[in-house]
């Protein structure tokens, strides 16, 4: 007598049947413990979920691995009462059913949630109820099996195409979690609904759809490769508002051999399942099969609430969202126009003259500036008449780029309240309203009317003036604005607010500057670092220049006032500041990797001398002041104090002038920036920590 293995006692000779049963199980009882650390799941993924729970998740899916072989067993034992065909129709069954919820790991290809798994279970027990009949549906036979190749390959296209985004991420930044990667499964289905349908249309659908995601992936893997992450909301509005010249500095400033290889690589990759596709010779499937398939593909992404996660996805959604707030803004704008501001606006000596002149920088950094200690003297000509300057040593911009910052300094909108952008006046339709002729004076290019919250707002002045050229634009340079400026200056209103939108630092910085300025041409005066090399000094001297030739403009700016208007204010700030290689091997301005030296801005005072005469009580104070933390979304309220226009829109506690000032929590990028400050230099850093 032959003596018996473990393997024959326990396994008999159906090895492949019981190892599918007792991996049911065990997928079972993991996943029932997964679900029920959801919320551990979702916050830091499934390796430090498993870590953390690794025991219980253990020893469920050990008990469950044998109740679910117990139950097969017993199954078999019960059906030994039948004849041979019945008793293997049974056992046939309950190999099956047992195995089937192996599906259950699907589960971790959406967002972890007990009605997920309730529907998973339930799908399991239907496909058991409908085995026979999906059996004979899916026989396969030539016509579905190129049908099945066909919707398999363009899967692959749309999901490696999903998949380059996050690969990116995982060798030029920190990988995310699992629950990023596994939504761009069931995210990739909805672009298979057509042709599943309409199989006949999958060739010239596939090239489509692939140049699709190629398009809306060329800028989704540059922001990864340049900044470290994906794109914010801020990033994909900055693309909306990016004129052709900030398109073409943008390529010339970041284009770079990893940026290259990378869609490179994704185009040829695209182009090879491409090509599969094409040489599949069409044939018609049966049309319950492509019904099925079709539904199915359209329901799991909305079940599963993932289809925004494909790349395209992100662009049309982000790109509604923002034609969505123009258009709102639009109609504000022009139910306003029909009427006079309700508000009552207290005017200051109403038949006095006095002339406000608010300038608006570019993307220059607050630590490449002369007045503020930086090694090079970039503000020589300020610096000489620094005793009339109110230099404020701590403020710093609501962004890093430029229109969601015009949209706050412009407005009486801030970071705790947006919905004023659109229910308040414009700072030009406040002055207006005040007795003041407006003007706005630019360098910046201009579009159209609507493209940009800030345009709009333009084109609400008495007077407005784009000196930018864009087939000039290496010769645009911002001393342009000076013979408008002077004209302005001159017209014969008595109350002028005159808004002037400079270049300044803008990319491509080189152009930014007759040569003349071009001062700064060796590493002399910059402090060194060990990722400085050739490149990196060339963008600070250009940059520095760029300063330089601000400086020149902006001093000129204040001798014509002095000469012409002797009761005058004048403001200055940039939008934003910009990063130059001060701690790290990166330049530029970008939300999602926030640093200091993007939101860190110089910001000053100059005011003449009959206006300090008659504002003693305000010139006496001021240089308390100079040290207030600030942010310039609450700018409007300081430009309305200076101007002494107060009306109920007014919070004095908003101005950085005013004696009731009160300090507020200070946002970038959703973080806390004076707590920030304490310990880091960047989001980037704090992400980093995180990880």
């Amino acid at each position: 007598m032959k003596k018996n293995t473990l393997k024959q006692v326990f396994f008999k000779n159906n090895t492949r049947e019981n190892i599918a049963v007792l991996a049911g199980g065990f997928i079972t009882g993991a996943t029932i413990q997964f679900n029920w650390a959801s919320k551990c799941l979702l916050q830091f993924g499934i390796r430090p979920c498993t870590i953390e729970n690794w025991v219980r998740i253990l020893i469920s899916a050990l008990l469950f691995t044998l109740l679910f072989w117990l139950l097969h067993k017993i199954i078999a034992v019960i059906s030994k009462r039948y004849n041979e065909s019945a008793k293997s129709n049974i056992v046939q069954r309950s190999n099956f059913f047992f195995a089937s919820f192996s599906f259950l790991i699907f589960y971790f290809l959406f967002k972890p949630s007990t009605n997920v798994l309730i529907v998973l279970v339930l799908l399991i027990v239907l496909i058991n109820i409908f085995r026979k009949s999906l059996s004979a549906l899916f026989t396969t036979q030539k016509n579905e099996l190129q049908y099945f190749k066909q919707i398999f390959l363009l899967f692959l296209v749309v999901l490696i195409s999903n998949l380059f985004i996050e690969i990116s991420a995982l060798f030029f930044k920190n990988s995310l979690n699992y629950y990023s990667y596994t939504q761009l499964l069931p995210a990739s289905l909805i672009y298979l609904v057509l042709p599943a349908l309409f199989p006949r249309i999958i060739k010239p659908y596939t090239i489509l759809i692939s140049l699709l995601f190629f398009i809306a992936s060329v800028p989704a893997i540059s922001h990864i490769i340049t900044y470290g992450t994906e794109m914010p909301t801020s990033a994909f509005y900055a693309i909306w508002e990016t004129n052709s010249i900030e398109a073409v500095d943008y390529i010339k400033q970041y284009l770079n051999p990893e940026i290259l290889s990378v869609l490179l690589l994704l185009m040829l990759v695209m182009v090879f399942f491409t090509i599969s596709i094409f040489r599949i010779e069409y044939k018609k499937p049966k049309f319950v099969i492509r019904l099925l398939f079709g539904v199915c593909f359209f329901c799991i992404p909305f079940f599963g609430d993932a289809s925004h996660y494909n790349t395209p996805n992100k662009f049309i959604n982000n790109y509604l969202k923002y034609k969505s707030e123009i258009k709102l803004f639009k109609g504000e704008i022009e139910k306003r126009s029909m009427q006079q501001y309700a508000e009552n606006i207290t005017k200051f000596e109403p038949d006095s003259a006095l002339t406000v002149v608010f300038v608006i920088g570019e993307s220059a950094s607050k630590y490449h500036q002369g007045l503020y200690g930086y090694s090079r003297q970039t503000n020589p000509l300020l610096n000489e008449i620094r005793d009339e300057l109110y230099i404020f040593e701590d403020v710093i911009a609501p962004h890093s780029h430029t229109n969601p910052v015009l949209s706050k300094v412009l407005t009486f909108a801030n970071h705790e309240d947006m919905d004023l952008l659109y229910s308040k006046p414009t700072i030009v339709e406040y002055m207006k309203s005040a007795g003041f002729k407006t003007f706005w004076l630019s360098n910046q290019e201009f579009s159209d009317q609507y493209t940009t919250i800030s345009s709009a707002i333009a084109l609400q002045s008495d007077w407005f003036y784009f000196a930018f050229e864009k087939e000039n634009a290496s010769i645009c340079f911002d001393g342009r604005l000076l013979k408008p400026f002077q004209i302005a200056l001159k017209d014969r209103a008595l109350k002028k607010f005159i808004v002037l939108h400079l270049m300044g630092s803008h990319s491509d910085k080189t152009i930014r500057y007759p040569q003349e300025f071009n001062r700064f041409t060796t590493n002399e005066g910059i402090e060194p670092q060990p990722f400085h090399r050739p490149w990196p000094i060339s963008i600070i001297n250009a940059h520095d220049n760029s300063v330089l030739y601000n400086d020149w403009l902006l001093r000129e700016l204040i001798e014509e006032m002095r000469s012409k208007q002797p009761n005058s204010v004048f403001l200055y700030f940039p939008d934003h500041g910009e990063e130059l290689f001060e701690y790290r091997d990166f330049w530029g301005h970008a939300e999602a990797n926030a640093s200091i030296y993007m939101f860190d801005i110089p910001f000053f005072l100059w005011l003449s001398n009959k206006y300090k005469d008659k504002n003693l009580d305000l010139v006496n104070n001021l240089n308390s002041y100079l040290n207030r933390k600030y942010q310039t979304d609450d700018v409007i309220h300081s430009i309305i104090d200076i101007v002494k226009c107060t009306s109920p829109d007014f919070e004095p506690q908003r101005s950085i002038f005013n004696p009731s000032f009160k300090e507020r929590k200070r946002i970038i990028f959703n973080q806390d920036y004076d707590e920030l400050i304490k310990t880091k230099k960047s989001v980037d850093d704090v992400l980093s920590e995180k990880d």
